[in-house]
């Protein structure tokens, strides 16, 4: 009996704590969903919207009558702006400039902070400065004569494949007679646009099998997680703990084949690279 009451005492105080921490705030934090054990507000997100998660912050939007969503992802304090207005201002202001060191920030540049998408800061700004204003003398961003006839031959290679039908045996698995196998189909205009610029070279269409290889590779890595990183960024012991169950194992071989395609590409730039002259973005790059 007395067991029995001490337990009640002790599941009665547990059920209190988390209770009081499910609705704990930081001061003149947005109104949001309350907190759970471990992942804070992350598993009520995803009830809102499993696979759609701008909808479910639309919904938690609409429900708390606010513009903006605060919540806890584990114990880290998060905020999703849900109006144009105040959106236009979180994009324009250098305090919002900030990135989270995510694993999977990590997984995509060699496990070190490289790159501009998740870097911040002096090295960021310096990164995202020379990319832009070097990337534009190639295309980038405008109007361009060789980058703009470059795709368009693309395209009419693409028209052509599904017109007269396949010349490569890759080509079959993405168009068989009247059906077309979709995104992948689109891929070759867009990352031959991409290799142009950064390049001055296409992949031509006997090898564009490597080009949806990429594709593939870029698909399996988005759709191995979602807008907030899912449970891996919050535990990055799962990927050691369930590498499969935790999309480690696909966001780890979906960026792969993105790293493999183009580590080659910078790899031949440096081994052709010549001081005296510029080809491309990759030689200012070196």
């Amino acid at each position: 009996m007395i067991g029995t009451t001490i337990l009640l005492i002790i599941l009665m105080g547990l059920f209190a704590h988390l209770y009081k921490n499910a609705y704990k705030r930081h001061d003149n934090f947005p109104p949001g969903p309350p907190s759970l054990p471990i992942y804070g507000a992350y598993w009520l997100v995803l009830l809102k919207g499993l696979n759609n998660l701008p909808t479910a912050f639309i919904k938690y939007a609409k429900e708390y009558n606010t513009k903006v969503v605060g919540f806890y992802l584990s114990n880290i304090p998060s905020v999703v702006v849900n109006d144009p207005a105040l959106i236009k201002e979180v994009l324009n202001r250098e305090e919002f400039d900030g990135r989270m060191d995510l694993i999977m920030g990590r997984l995509r540049s060699f496990w070190k902070k490289l790159g501009i998408f998740f870097t911040d800061g002096y090295f960021w700004h310096v990164q995202r400065r020379f990319t832009l204003r070097h990337m534009r003398d190639y295309g980038f961003g405008k109007r361009e004569d060789t980058l703009e006839s470059t795709v368009a031959q693309e395209i009419k290679e693409m028209i052509d494949m599904s017109i007269n039908g396949p010349k490569y045996p890759a080509e079959k698995e993405l168009v068989n007679g009247d059906l077309i196998h979709l995104p992948h189909y689109f891929a070759v205009p867009f990352i031959n646009g991409v290799i142009h610029i950064v390049t001055r070279s296409t992949v031509p269409r006997s090898e564009y099998h490597k080009l949806w290889d990429v594709a593939r590779g870029a698909l399996l890595f988005q759709r191995s997680s979602n807008d907030l990183g899912a449970a891996l960024s919050l535990t990055p012991c799962l990927k050691d703990i369930m590498p499969k169950y935790s999309g480690y194992q696909d966001l780890r071989d979906g960026n792969q084949a993105l790293l493999d395609f183009f580590t080659k590409l910078v790899r031949d730039a440096i081994d052709t690279f010549n001081e005296d002259y510029d080809r491309h973005f990759l030689d200012i790059y070196i």
